[in-house]
């Protein structure tokens, strides 16, 4: 019995030092956002896909989760924050689910979990960076080149404010916002129409004077 529970002592000691390695490994090897694969295309467009899912179809990352057949949200959670890799086998269904561009997520998903091959010289076109610049396209989902003026200004506008968050609305402000905009248009219409009618009644009051005089 006594050599038993040392085997197992030394066992669960020996696992407990191989555990504290693989987290040492771990964390040196995630990027400086958190996460290994947090700074690649594939899981900032799959990021952008959750997003615009719930935005547009209220579709929450659970929902999505589930339609995937996933068990666990924080799958696919962790998936979009870079937390865990994409799997290559999932990637047109990802693509396809969520309305992306099947070849290039394709090749954001190869590139991130292989990322030391030149994919580009298989597929002959040129491989997206992790410039911003190409995470622009990557939302956009076509060349910067494609943006129209009204896109173009606000942009330059961004650019241009220090602190542009003050500025700008999220997407759980703008229905409130726009609400505030439309009853300061109808009180301002309502004014305006109030005004001609005072103006009318004046009119009519000083011909009324003038019969009488």
């Amino acid at each position: 019995m006594r050599h038993t529970c040392i085997a197992y002592i030394t066992h669960q000691q020996s696992y407990q030092r191989l555990t504290r390695m693989w987290l040492a490994c771990h964390t040196l090897s995630m990027s400086r956002d958190g996460y290994q694969w947090a700074d690649t295309n594939a899981a900032r467009m799959l990021h952008f896909a959750l997003e615009r899912a719930k935005e547009e179809k209220n579709l929450s990352v659970r929902q999505a989760a589930k339609q995937l057949g996933y068990k666990q949200a924080a799958v696919l959670s962790h998936m979009a924050s870079g937390r865990a890799p994409i799997p290559i086998e999932k990637a047109d269904e990802f693509a396809r689910f969520f309305e992306m561009n099947s070849a290039d997520f394709l090749m954001a998903v190869l590139h991130q979990r292989h990322p030391q091959v030149r994919w580009s010289l298989i597929t002959n076109q040129p491989a997206r960076t992790d410039s911003f610049a190409a995470q622009l396209e990557i939302i956009f989902d076509a060349p910067l080149a494609s943006l129209n003026s009204e896109q173009r200004r606000v942009i330059r506008e961004v650019v241009a404010e220090p602190k542009p968050a003050r500025r700008w609305l999220s997407i759980h402000e703008l229905p409130a916002v726009v609400t505030m905009r439309k009853t300061s248009q109808e009180r301002s219409e309502k004014a305006e129409r109030d005004r001609e009618v005072d103006e009318v009644l004046a009119e009519l009051a000083e011909e009324d004077r003038k019969r009488s005089n």
